[in-house]
């Protein structure tokens, strides 16, 4: 996807080429005119990857809040989650944004933790990790389980898993799937369910271009020239 760091470039070729830039959708600019082109590219959408910088709604980021994780803030805390959620329009978040309201309330409120050890079960997938501090998003969602380290085969137990029971205070269970072979872990980190939700969001949500682009306001004639495209 063309992100804020990369889509001034990408449009520019794809201004002064036609083509279409990479994981876009839309109408190429061949043999158009500046007006036709303004149009079309309103209506080009990114997919793909993560985007480091992208809009959600209140009600969107409400929707992949976890209760468990939410109901262990703070009164005050909650309150500003609250909040946020009933703001009105598009956020603007993601990993460039981490400054800004968005972002930087949902890593503060809902950050990552320290893995301590875990154990790995060959014959039936069940991976129990420790970890130093209770959690609070439970059963039956969605974690991401990040740079996991130890010995044997404990690099094939990461990424987006689903927990079981139990899973509460230090304790968080998942089911890997049988046979990867003797493992332990020694080490890593676990994305909240909140982030691991909204990463989806985000993964899973079309960003117009324009939201990457800060030239692309909507555009008229002096955008165009300012951006040195012909």
């Amino acid at each position: 996807m063309a992100q804020q760091s990369d889509a001034y470039p990408a449009f520019t070729s794809a201004w002064n080429t036609g083509t279409l830039p990479a994981n876009t959708t839309g109408t190429a600019l061949t043999g158009q005119t500046t007006a036709q082109k303004l149009i079309n590219i309103n209506g080009w959408v990114n997919t793909g990857s993560i985007p480091t910088a992208l809009y959600s709604t209140g009600d969107q980021i409400a929707n992949c809040i976890n209760w468990g994780e939410l109901n262990a803030l703070t009164a005050a805390q909650r309150s500003d989650v609250l909040g946020l959620c009933g703001i009105p329009g598009q956020l603007l978040g993601g990993s460039a944004n981490t400054s800004l309201l968005t972002a930087g309330m949902i890593i503060a409120y809902f950050p990552t933790k320290a893995i301590t050890s875990g154990t790995y079960n060959n014959a039936t997938g069940v991976v129990t990790l420790t970890m130093p501090a209770s959690v609070a998003f439970g059963v039956g969602v969605n974690i991401t389980i990040n740079g996991i380290t130890g010995t044997g085969a404990f690099a094939t137990l990461g990424g987006v898993v689903t927990t079981i029971s139990p899973t509460s205070g230090t304790t968080v269970t998942y089911n890997a799937g049988a046979g990867h072979g003797a493992s332990t872990i020694t080490g890593g980190s676990v994305t909240s369910a909140t982030v691991t939700a909204l990463t989806a969001l985000a993964k899973a949500t079309p960003q117009p271009w324009w939201q990457f682009i800060s030239a692309l306001r909507p555009f008229d004639m002096g955008d165009v020239a300012a951006c040195g495209v012909s």
